[in-house]
């Protein structure tokens, strides 16, 4: 494990250990058998999805190539330029996806955000508090 492995919280690096036994697309390790073996930890049994998706964010942020092409496969650490860059095409435009819907609602005034929008119902929507 590198050294930037070993400086991150303890579930990162419990993570880390169960996905370096899956490395390439066909040893992917399915998303609920990841949170099986992270619950099997007494300190972690009651781990949700939200965390899991956080801590996988944070081994991704050191550099560690944890893929998940949603197919099934579930997850694994690439091991070729093309299993990343085949992740990376997906990833990258549900990335762009979100800028676009960004986009989209920046340029919606904000006193226009009652404004009946064709085919919705409105919905009005509370003012900022704050």
């Amino acid at each position: 494990m590198n050294k930037s492995i070993n400086s991150l919280p303890q579930i990162a690096q419990i993570t880390y250990k169960i996905l370096i036994n899956h490395k390439g697309r066909e040893n992917g390790l399915p998303d609920q058998q990841l949170m099986d073996q992270l619950r099997s930890f007494p300190q972690y049994k009651n781990i949700v999805m939200r965390d899991r998706r956080l801590v996988i964010e944070r081994l991704r942020k050191e550099g560690v190539r944890i893929c998940n092409m949603q197919d099934g496969h579930g997850w694994f650490i690439a091991v070729s330029d093309q299993e990343y860059f085949e992740f990376r095409a997906l990833y990258g435009k549900r990335a762009f996806e979100m800028i676009k819907t960004i986009k989209a609602m920046d340029r919606q005034k904000r006193d226009e955000s009652t404004e009946v929008i064709t085919g919705i119902q409105q919905i009005p929507v509370q003012k900022r508090l704050f």
